[in-house]
C-alpha cells in the first residue's frame, strides 16, 4: 500500500484526500462495467489450489477495483464536458451540423 501512495505524489507521514472517493456508485451500476469479471474471478477462486495463475487472479482483482474508479472519473469527465460545452456556447460558437465550429466572421 505504501508504494502506490508514494508514486501518486503523497508523503507517508501526512494524510491525503482524493475527492472522487466520495462518489460511491451504486452496485447495480458498478456491475455493468466489465460484467464478465465477477464470473471469471469466481471461476479462478473455485479452482483453489490447482490454479497457479496468480497473474490472472491479480488482474481480475484490479478489474473489479477499477469498476468504481471508472464510474467516479466518468462522472467528473461528464461535468468537464458540460463545462466546456457551455463555454463554447457562451463565446458564440455554434453547432449547426453536430460539430463545434466558429460562426462565420462578419466583414467590418
Amino acid at each position: 500500500m505504501q508504494v502506490p501512495v508514494i508514486m501518486a505524489g503523497f508523503s507517508l507521514d501526512e494524510p491525503y484526500y482524493i475527492p472522487r472517493s466520495e462518489i460511491k456508485p451504486p452496485p447495480a451500476l458498478t456491475c455493468t462495467i466489465f460484467p464478465w469479471a465477477d464470473a471469471a474471478f469466481q471461476e479462478i477462486l473455485s479452482k483453489g489450489g490447482e490454479n497457479k495463475d496468480i497473474a490472472a487472479k491479480c488482474f481480475l482483482k484490479l478489474i473489479l477495483e477499477m469498476r468504481s474508479i471508472i464510474l467516479q472519473v466518468s462522472h467528473l469527465l461528464l461535468l468537464l464536458l458540460l463545462y466546456i460545452f457551455n463555454f463554447y456556447i457562451s463565446v458564440g460558437c455554434c453547432i449547426p451540423d453536430g460539430r463545434i465550429s466558429r460562426p462565420p466572421s462578419v466583414a467590418s
